[in-house]
């Protein structure tokens, strides 16, 4: 009886440094490296319009573009981006149908963004920082979070 008690005992006392050794590991301080700040910036571009009563939305040919307008050297692509993506059909929410896409790898700087889409068409201007901005077009209005 007296040698069970002690194996429960190591077992426990082993089990619970494991456990402590692993959680520092995930801690700041705790042995693990944070990863490395962003460099580059990405913008995730939104527009949306009324669905007026549809059960579907569509959308297409949707063309998205990035355009700097102020980039300072440094990482990341300086360059203009366009890509246009094939009709969609899509469900739409709150009574909108919403429009999305995420430009990555830009250079940090002041960009242009724009979407043709038919009546979901805007364009942005925005200050991209390193890291993520959201950026949203409605009726011609924009947002900038991030």
């Amino acid at each position: 009886m007296h040698l069970n008690r002690i194996r429960t005992l190591t077992i426990a006392t082993v089990t619970a440094a494991a456990l402590t050794l692993a959680a520092g590991a995930c801690q700041p301080g705790g042995g693990g490296t944070a990863p490395p700040a962003p460099t580059t910036a990405s913008a995730t571009f939104t527009t949306s319009f009324a669905s007026l009563g549809a059960p579907k939305c569509t959308a297409g040919p949707i063309d998205w573009s990035a355009a700097p307008i102020t980039v300072p050297a440094g990482p990341g692509n300086g360059q203009p981006v366009t890509t246009t993506q094939p009709s969609s059909e899509f469900f739409p929410s709150g009574g909108r149908c919403q429009l999305q896409y995420r430009f990555t790898d830009l250079r940090p700087g002041r960009w242009r963004l724009g979407v043709a889409a038919g009546v979901a068409s805007g364009v942005c201007e925005a200050d991209l920082k390193a890291g993520l901005t959201f950026v949203t077009t409605t009726a011609g209005s924009c947002s900038v979070s991030g």
